[in-house]
């Protein structure tokens, strides 16, 4: 019988969608970074912040998902992650916990799910009474291949 490979997720909160990164993706998550606006970004960035003197840009996965922007709380968090060997800032909801899910048990993303955001998952992971969105880092980062080019209002 062959063994089953876990991949250990980390899981957040975007609204009201449970949502997972693998670890490996996560260079670190902050708490408490200033995020200054940049004027005439496109609307899904949310600014720049100053991470260790290094600049990193940070895109509201909100916004890039369509979802209404509404003001983060103390559970606002800054998922950092790796684009190209550069850091990029993830602006999250509230991080929840990490978990061990067996590839296999993830399954493809249902296909009558609004394809403005579920481009963005690789699958569905289930855990528990939960649905995790197992997210697509390189679309979500790549602007070239994002569907949601902000021609709406939010």
């Amino acid at each position: 019988m062959k063994n089953s490979e876990e991949r250990q997720l980390a899981i957040f909160e975007i609204g009201s969608i449970f949502c997972a990164l693998p670890v490996e993706h996560i260079q670190e998550i902050k708490n408490h970074l200033t995020i200054t606006p940049v004027y005439n970004a496109p609307q899904y960035v949310s600014g720049i912040a100053n991470l260790r003197g290094q600049v990193i840009t940070i895109l509201n996965l909100r916004r890039i998902f369509a979802l209404e922007s509404m003001n983060y709380d103390s559970n606002r968090r800054i998922m950092v992650v790796n684009s190209q060997g550069e850091p990029v800032g993830l602006l999250i909801g509230k991080m929840m916990d990490i978990v061990y899910a067996k590839t296999e048990e993830i399954q493809p993303t249902p296909s009558n799910i609004d394809r403005k955001v579920s481009s963005y998952f690789l699958g569905i992971y289930m855990m528990d009474e939960k649905l995790l969105a197992l997210l697509d880092l390189d679309k979500i980062l790549n602007p070239e291949t994002r569907i949601n080019k902000m021609d709406y209002p939010i």
